[in-house]
């Protein structure tokens, strides 16, 4: 069959104006003879001869039957639709499996799911399910809240998840899951697995001096760790009652820093401070730096003439996750036996410790970036010096 072979329509009932009886449904037998009814049809009486007593059927009743009929068919050819009607349902034993009544409110249908259902479904009976009321518009995809629309492929793929609204994200691709700066694709196990192979630390170089690092391949992320170099301790000119000052410790910072694979960054170590000579300060620390973040160095020792301590480093450039200033070095001692102690040197967080000394022979600051200690009075001599700072690179 085809579209072509639709029937006509008639937007008129049969008999619509003409003289018409309402068909009862009980039979009309013994009632009124003759008489149509749903239950006998038209009865035995219509069938018999007029001479044998019968009666001619009423050309009411076929008006009747006929409208009744032909009403039904116009609403159909409307497309109009049933809703639940419960003496219906109870005269029939119920909807059968996969019959379809209009909602009450007449936005969408009811779908029976169970054979017999005498539930109704516009007040939460069982066995029925909802049909989808047209497609929801791509506002109505998104807000996520009309529950009678049916979704399309297309409006599906408008519904993109955001931080603020769950929906259809696209899978990483390799590229991006190792760059790691896309917000808008979901990862992996696979992938995820991948990249946390990528970001994990699993390499270390330790810089001194200066120069350039070359980001290795596949590498994304540096953890970097730095200590300025330390102060040197004073030095002692001439016996007196105070020591020499030891030298500060070099700062110490720490931060991750994205990068791309093949990249350079420029860095340099800041070495430590010289001692000071008999009589003299000691030398200041020198600055570590790995691109634009800086540790800075400590402060060298006084000599004895004063005896105070050299500042810890503290104030590098740039933003860092942990940054600490070095710690001071100790001022020189008084008089101790033959003389007075110098200073201890300032320890480096999380790196050397001050060097430490007696009445005479200054202690080396400790590696990276102790302070040098002063020099005690007990005879005249130069200060130690600091240790020099360090760069560690994990990747």
């Amino acid at each position: 069959m085809q579209a072509s072979n639709a029937p006509s329509k008639s937007a008129v009932p049969f008999a619509q104006s003409g003289t018409k009886n309402a068909i009862p449904v009980a039979s009309q037998i013994g009632v009124t003879p003759g008489a149509a009814s749903f239950t006998d049809g038209f009865p035995p009486l219509t069938m018999t001869p007029v001479a044998a007593g019968g009666v001619p059927p009423y050309g009411a009743d076929f008006n009747g039957i006929l409208n009744f009929l032909s009403a039904a068919v116009r609403w159909a050819q409307t497309g109009g639709g049933y809703p639940y009607d419960a003496e219906f349902s109870t005269s029939l034993g119920g909807y059968p499996k996969g019959a379809v009544v209009l909602k009450s409110g007449g936005a969408g249908y009811w779908l029976s799911t169970v054979e017999n259902n005498s539930s109704n479904p516009d007040t939460g009976g069982a066995g029925w399910v909802a049909l989808p009321a047209g497609i929801a518009t791509t506002l109505q995809a998104q807000a996520m809240t009309d529950d009678t629309a049916a979704l399309t492929p297309l409006k599906l793929a408008s519904v993109t998840a955001t931080e603020a609204r769950r929906g259809i994200a696209k899978i990483a691709t390799t590229a991006q899951a190792a760059v790691g700066t896309d917000d808008a694709s979901i990862m992996t196990p696979k992938k995820t697995v991948e990249s946390v192979a990528r970001f994990s630390p699993h390499a270390l170089d330790a810089l001194s001096g200066s120069g350039t690092f070359n980001v290795p391949a596949n590498t994304y992320f540096l953890d970097v760790e730095m200590w300025g170099g330390g102060g040197g301790g004073g030095g002692v000119g001439s016996a007196g009652s105070v020591g020499a000052g030891g030298g500060g410790a070099g700062e110490y910072v720490r931060f991750i820093l994205p990068v791309v694979p093949g990249g350079t960054i420029a860095y340099a170590v800041g070495t430590g401070g010289n001692g000071g000579g008999a009589g003299g300060a000691g030398g200041n620390g020198g600055s570590t730096s790995f691109g634009s973040v800086s540790a800075m160095g400590g402060s060298g020792g006084s000599p004895n003439s004063t005896g105070n301590g050299g500042a810890g480093g503290t104030g590098g450039a740039g933003t860092a996750s942990i940054r600490s200033s070095g710690n001071s070095g100790g001022a020189g001692g008084t008089a101790y036996a033959n003389g007075a102690t110098g200073g201890v040197g300032g320890g480096a967080a999380f790196g050397g410790a001050g060097g430490s000394n007696g009445p005479a022979a200054a202690g080396g600051g400790g590696f990276p970036g102790g302070g040098g200690a002063g020099r005690g009075t007990s005879n005249t001599g130069g200060g130690s010096p600091g240790s020099p700072g360090v760069i560690i690179v994990r990747y």
